[in-house]
């Protein structure tokens, strides 16, 4: 995984550019990895790490939104989500 400061940073340009949400998620759960990318560090998650799976719902298509992250990397997300807000 990339640096805490280089991950720090992305979350940051992620959530500025709208590709991260800022809101608290509705659904959420823990699971073991699914081989699937994280949405922060983009590396997949291995069935041997947890895995953190959030969805959200658009609000104008009402469309579930689905974000999946290594569990390091959605306390990341989740302190720099709050601290933007």
């Amino acid at each position: 995984m990339a640096t805490d400061y280089a991950l720090r940073e992305r979350v940051q340009r992620l959530l500025a550019e709208g590709q991260l949400p800022r809101a608290e998620p509705p659904r959420g759960w823990v699971a073991r990895g699914t081989g699937q990318p994280c949405g922060v560090c983009g590396q997949e998650i291995d069935p041997t790490e947890y895995e953190v799976e959030l969805e959200f719902t658009a609000e104008v298509t009402g469309s579930v939104l689905t974000y999946i992250f290594h569990g390091p990397c959605h306390t990341l997300w989740d302190t720099e989500r709050l601290q933007s807000m």
